[in-house]
């Protein structure tokens, strides 16, 4: 399969517990580590996205050579060998695929999989049966499986699962009534599990979801690279300039 990428970029204006910053933070957590980059949601991240797409013959430095100045880049979701996502999409508040919630084979398909949406002055991450077509998101995706909702870890994960991996993901949390954003990649194999464990008790996110597991895992800053495999040819991104 074919992957997408999301990308964005911007500064973080946080409380005294988070600085701004563009540099990653690196914490460790239960024997694993975790490359780890956190944001305030406000309008400067949540509506200044467009996508820039790929047909799928460029390789993530070619496209990353096309964007102009400064950017964060992290893995968003899934597609298929067209390089079509598996789920939903909407870019700049054109519907280009619907919800998808439909059983299959695959981690996107474990349930309760979930979406990202990007609204002027928010951000979204929800099971993808809470999703709601009356919301005009500027632009939104679908992943999964979700790793966190409502403040409950996944009840499928199994805590004495043997299936690691390298993952990626993204979770949205409070702190002194601002919501952020933290995009997590682990530095070494570890469960969904383990994954979420690591989202709720060093964040208590609220809401966390898999972007990405295996060898395509990617995190990008200007002054800090992190990709599992430099051959993998991505299809779609959401980019938002510094």
């Amino acid at each position: 399969m074919k992957r997408l990428f999301f990308l964005m970029i911007s500064f973080c204006f946080a409380n005294q517990n988070f600085a701004q910053y563009l540099e990653k933070q690196n914490l460790n957590f239960n024997g694993t580590s975790f490359d780890v980059i956190i944001f305030k949601i406000d309008s400067n991240i949540s509506k200044r996205f467009y996508v820039l797409e790929n047909d799928g013959t460029k390789t993530e430095e070619q496209v990353f050579a096309s964007i102009q100045g400064s950017f964060f880049a992290v893995n968003a979701g899934t597609t298929d060998a067209n390089c079509d996502l598996l789920g939903l999409y909407i870019k700049e508040k054109i519907p280009q695929q619907p919800i998808n919630l439909n059983n299959g084979e695959g981690n996107f398909y474990i349930q309760p999989n979930g979406f990202i949406g990007f609204l002027n002055n928010e951000i979204e991450i929800k099971s993808a049966s809470k999703f709601n077509s009356s919301v005009s998101y500027n632009n939104a995706i679908q992943n999964g499986p979700m790793l966190i909702s409502d403040n409950v870890i996944n009840p499928t994960f199994n805590i004495n699962s043997t299936n690691k991996n390298y993952r990626v993901g993204v979770g949205t949390f409070f702190s002194n009534n601002e919501q952020f954003m933290v995009f997590a990649l682990s530095n070494s194999p570890l469960t969904f599990y383990q994954f979420a464990s690591f989202f709720s008790n060093k964040f208590k996110c609220n809401n966390a979801l898999v972007l990405e597991g295996g060898d395509a895992c990617s995190m990008h800053l200007p002054t800090y690279k992190k990709t599992s495999s430099n051959t993998k040819k991505l299809c779609k991104y959401l980019v938002l300039n510094l």
